[in-house]
């Protein structure tokens, strides 16, 4: 079900960006049409061609507005429903969540790869081409412990692995360069369940995947 309240907010926070001018050449599509086309295409992923029919769009106005209207809605909702962790407080409570809920102590996310199928795009030979035998680009996201997104890359070839897509992402970059934050490594278990206070046992939080990842320290 549609929640119209949700609609409001999201057109309020889009609007600014998509009034143009009126011309002597004629009216600007109106900013509430522009983001009924994007979602309808979002929802249906129907062509551009279809769209057309149904909201007496030329296919090359709706090929240039759609794009624009969908990253402006991405770099509008983003903060706000896609915050990746800044502080260390925060990847301590992702992990304390994953302890509680599923077992996994220290973990700080869960990841993996997903294909989207695709056109091969021109002139890209193979690179689009993935195991599974069809053209594709990679989504790779991280969720927390409540199936929420923590990071989202979008766009590698769809012939990378989905570890050698993760390795170009900005959080691994920054996993390399120790600017995320993460805590402090620690025991799995409190300290009071073992005989002695013994520093080898701490151990570093990570995300857990499958074996697709290489398996290392600091991404």
């Amino acid at each position: 079900m549609i929640n119209i309240y949700f609609l409001q907010e999201l057109l309020s926070k889009v609007e600014p960006n998509l009034l143009k001018r009126t011309t002597v050449m004629r009216k600007p599509v109106p900013p509430s049409e522009i983001l009924a086309v994007t979602l309808r295409f979002l929802a249906t992923g129907e062509s551009y061609a279809s769209l057309e029919y149904q909201f007496r769009k030329n296919k090359s106005l709706l090929s240039n507005m759609i794009p624009d209207t969908c990253e402006l809605i991405f770099n509008s909702l983003k903060d706000e429903y896609m915050p990746c962790p800044q502080a260390e407080w925060e990847w301590e409570e992702i992990s304390q969540q994953f302890e509680e809920k599923w077992q996994l102590p220290n973990c700080v996310g869960a990841g993996d790869g997903k294909h989207i199928r695709s056109k091969c795009p021109r002139n890209s030979g193979s690179q689009y081409f993935n195991y599974k035998g069809y053209f594709s680009i990679v989504l790779m996201a991280f969720v927390g412990p409540r199936y929420e997104f923590l990071f989202v890359d979008a766009g590698c070839q769809g012939s990378a692995s989905d570890g050698g897509v993760f390795r170009s992402t900005k959080v691994c970059k920054a996993l390399k360069e120790n600017s995320v934050y993460l805590p402090p490594a620690k025991p799995l278990l409190s300290r009071d369940q073992f005989y002695e206070d013994d520093e080898d046992l701490n151990i570093d939080h990570y995300f857990v995947c499958d074996d697709a990842f290489p398996l290392g320290m600091n991404g």
